[in-house]
């Protein structure tokens, strides 16, 4: 049977969409992840260059600020040098022997510096008049102003585009570096005409402040288009004059150059006034000031507001144009950079390159190949092929085209081979299948027993402990009864007992009752059943209480020795759990030592480190543990068979002694407990079983109740229903709770006392039940109860543990109130009762 045509075609025409609509998603998540990318690039660019805009700005801010620092302590020096001459006299210095009057003209000078004294001194002095007979003020002046020169001579060193660094002074005289002989630089008046004059002025800055003046063209010897720092000079109150320092705006451009070349952007440096101080169109060689708005281009030259207006160190955009502006912390002046802004294509190229479109061109035309190359190379062999196969598969003897490429040959002949073996091979495996169904029912079969024998021998080996332990137990247990029934017989055969010994007999009686509850307790907790808890458990209380139970079933030849040292000994898992593993060990122990010996029960605290607790058996976590010994003075466990002792059903016990799965327990408890077990013996030197649990940081407080010491009369007159089947416990609690000052009614008969709820509940203040009743649960109990009255409220109390059942009744939200395990103290019952009816009275 052959595909029709139309379907060949409707398939070739989907194919070829969906390798077109591929091709096409591709290239649509290929843009988007550029454009997504771009947008992230122009964001960490904005970042980058905020960032190395401001560290620019900050470099340069710091050279003015190095520029003022140096002039504050050149003034600095300069007052100090006035005080001084005030305190100690004038001392003029070694160059005043070269300052002369000039001969005909009314001003002095120092051209005519003698040799070698030339080229250690550094600046010259003129000034109007004679520097002669001036009186003091005038010579502390001159001498703090010859003694400027080595000053001025470090600065110029300092910062090379430093151009002039002077003291003009009130005096009319100057101080300048370099020298220049007075014929082409002298002091003349028009200097207070300057700007950098008239704002050191105390009437101008009164707070003494340094400086910078705007941009303007100094037409001096070797002047230019400069900026002038300047600081006021006072000789106490007086204002004496200022040291000035004229830069070249090549002392910015030299630097400004260097900010990002590559975006081919430009930097600008304007005064306050807007006229720039750098600029690539402006040098200090100019005899022009240049405004801000010559230096951008036109369209950030039209939109000039909105540059003056943008926030500082933010990348703005405007137009074509992006720029960056913020003012100088150290100078009245600001920095401006504007960059032309590339379009999105020419990002995109930036970021992909001419070599990746070309990449995709070709993957476009491979697409296109590759649709020609499938259809011929594998879609029309996949027809013949699947026609081909059908044909099979239907018994039809079918003709090999010639048609198809030779690699297809080759599986036109291996399907034909596999058809031909498949009818023989079917048959082989429907053999195979009828045998193997046998085999797994009959595996099957066997997996039940096993687990149904595994159940049974673990139930003998619960039950043999305990009926081991039970017999020791039976005969402390009649010993107690003995002890009840002797001085119950004396209180009822002698009348005439005085009050004394009569108190005594029932202290007795109180004590032996008391032992055998803590028997019946103790048996009761090691054949507990029920599901895996997870609370706060002391392992010094189970240990005593698996020796407790003990010295009542083992040989007294064999002696019991009891060392917990441990300070932290309280563990988070199930208390009957962890009785049964260290009883079971403490059995072992015993069972080794048919002659007497001794076993020593010990506990310490150990700290594991992550390094020993990579253990391939057990999961250990870091942390605080206690350590458990069990050691024993019996026949020692050979090598050979410590390897096997925790296996199931492995015993060395003769035949019947013994199900082999006590340890076997241990091991899992213990490892349900996060913790391990290891066992150190040799044969005829005893074994130690070494059991490591995490602790909690704080040991659980074991529970005790305080014995209370005389009755009390209730104060309050509450009525009590008593339930419970066994009369002669309610004819005692009826007796008791009556002493007190209780109204008690009680009957055996759950269904009686449910028939009398029913008609006086509202003569009923609390319900005491037991739970084990055999005509009624106590849930269905509750239940009926309940039903009669919504706010009934219970006292359990039962002569077994908390069970199961019990447990969730208690956390159901039920109107219980407590729960009470018999038998149980009357005196601190009654006590409970109280509290209970006061709370609930509140």
């Amino acid at each position: 049977m052959n595909i029709s045509n139309n379907k060949i075609v409707k398939f070739q025409i989907r194919h070829a969409l969906l390798f077109l609509l591929i091709f096409v998603f591709i290239l649509t998540v290929f843009i988007l992840l550029i454009v997504q990318q771009n947008d992230k690039h122009m964001e960490y660019d904005a970042k980058a260059l905020q960032k190395y805009f401001q560290d620019f700005k900050n470099q340069i801010d710091n050279k003015f600020f190095q520029v003022e620092s140096r002039l504050s302590q050149i003034r600095i020096a300069a007052e100090g040098d006035l005080f001084e001459s005030r305190a100690n006299g004038i001392k003029f210095p070694f160059a005043y022997r070269f300052l002369k009057d000039k001969t005909g003209e009314n001003y002095y000078h120092m051209d005519d510096i003698a040799e070698p004294y030339r080229p250690n001194i550094h600046t010259n002095i003129t000034g109007n008049g004679s520097f002669r007979n001036r009186g003091e003020a005038f010579d502390r002046i001159l001498k703090m102003g010859l003694s400027l020169s080595d000053d001025f001579y470090a600065s110029r060193k300092t910062f090379p585009n430093l151009m002039y660094i002077y003291y003009i002074s009130t005096e009319k005289l100057i101080v300048h570096h370099p020298w220049f002989a007075s014929e082409k630089y002298k002091f003349e008046e028009t200097l207070y005409d300057y700007e950098t004059w008239k704002s050191s002025l105390p009437q101008n800055n009164p707070q003494r402040k340094i400086y910078w003046t705007k941009a303007y063209v100094d037409d001096s010897v070797g002047g230019g288009l400069m900026t002038s720092c300047a600081v006021p000079v006072y000789d106490q109150d007086n204002f004496i004059g200022l040291i000035g320092a004229d830069l070249t705006v090549d002392f910015l451009n030299t630097t400004v150059s260097e900010f990002e070349p590559q975006r081919k952007g430009c930097m600008i440096i304007y005064d306050q006034d807007r006229n720039m101080l750098s600029h690539p169109l402006i040098s200090y060689k100019d005899k022009t000031i240049r405004k801000l708005k010559e230096g951008l281009p036109p369209e950030l030259a039209a939109d000039l507001q909105t540059i003056l207006l943008a926030p500082d160190n933010t990348v703005t955009e405007s137009g074509r144009q992006g720029f960056i502006k913020a003012r100088f912390a150290n100078s009245p002046f600001s920095i401006l950079y504007y960059f032309p802004l590339r379009t999105a294509f020419s990002r995109i190229i930036g970021q992909v390159g001419y070599g990746t479109l070309g990449l995709i061109v070709c993957l476009m035309l491979l697409v296109f190949a590759s649709l020609y190359i499938t259809h011929r190379q594998l879609i029309h062999p996949t027809e013949k092929f699947v026609n081909f196969i059908l044909a099979k598969s239907r018994g039809h003897n079918t003709v090999l085209h010639n048609n198809i490429p030779s690699m297809w040959k080759t599986w036109f002949f291996t399907i034909e081979k596999v058809f031909n073996e498949n009818t023989a091979l079917t048959e082989n495996i429907k053999r195979s299948n009828i045998e193997l169904q046998n085999e797994i029912e009959a595996k099957n079969k066997a997996e039940i027993e096993k687990a149904v024998l595994e159940k049974q021998l673990i139930q003998e080996e619960k039950i043999r402990s305990v009926g081991l332990l039970a017999g020791g137990i039976a005969h402390d247990f009649n010993n107690q009864l003995s002890v009840i029934m002797g001085y119950t017989a004396i209180l009822s055969s002698k009348k005439d007992l005085p009050d004394e010994k009569r108190l005594e007999c029932l202290d007795h009686i109180a004590a032996a009752a008391g032992s055998s509850a803590d028997l019946t307790r103790q048996l009761l907790a090691f054949a507990q059943r029920g599901n895996y808890q997870n609370i706060p458990v002391n392992i010094h209380d189970i240990i005593i209480e698996v020796i407790s139970i003990f010295n009542h079933t083992i040989d007294k030849r064999i002696a019991i020795k009891c060392d917990l040292d441990a300070g932290l000994h309280t563990v988070r898992g199930d208390f009957s759990q962890l009785q049964n593993m260290i009883m079971n060990i403490a059995i072992n122990a015993k069972n080794a030592m048919p002659n007497g010996g001794m076993i020593t029960f010990g506990t310490s605290n150990v700290q594991l480190a992550e390094k020993e607790c990579n253990s391939q058996e057990f999961e250990l976590n870091p942390g605080n543990y206690i350590r458990i010994r069990i050691t024993d003075t019996g026949t020692g466990i050979a090598e050979e068979t410590k390897k096997h002792i925790f296996e199931p059903f492995f015993t060395t016990n003769n035949s019947g002694k013994g199900t082999g799965l006590g340890l076997a327990a241990a091991m899992g408890t213990i490892k349900n407990h996060h913790g391990s077990i290891v066992v150190e013996s040799s044969c005829g030197i005893g074994a130690t079983f070494i059991i490591e649990l995490p602790v909690l940081e704080e040991n659980a407080l074991s529970q005790r109740t305080d014995r209370a010491d005389a009755l009390e009369i209730s104060k309050s007159k509450a009525r009590l229903l008593l339930i419970d089947d066994e009369n002669a416990f309610c004819r005692m609690m009826t007796d008791f709770m009556s002493s007190l000052g209780y109204t008690v009614k009680a009957y055996s008969d759950p269904f009686q006392a449910m028939e009398y709820y029913q008609k006086s509940y509202n003569e009923i203040d609390l319900v005491i039940t037991d739970m084990m009743m055999p005509k009624i649960s106590g849930r269905d109990l509750i239940g009926e109860f309940e039903k009669i009255n919504p706010r009934v409220k219970f006292v359990i109390s039962s002569g077994y543990s908390i069970e199961e059942e019990t447990r969730e009744l208690l956390q159901s939200g039920k109107p219980i109130l407590a729960f009470f395990k018999k038998p149980f103290n009357l005196i601190q019952f009654a006590g409970n009762i109280e509290k209970l009816l006061e709370n609930k009275g509140n």
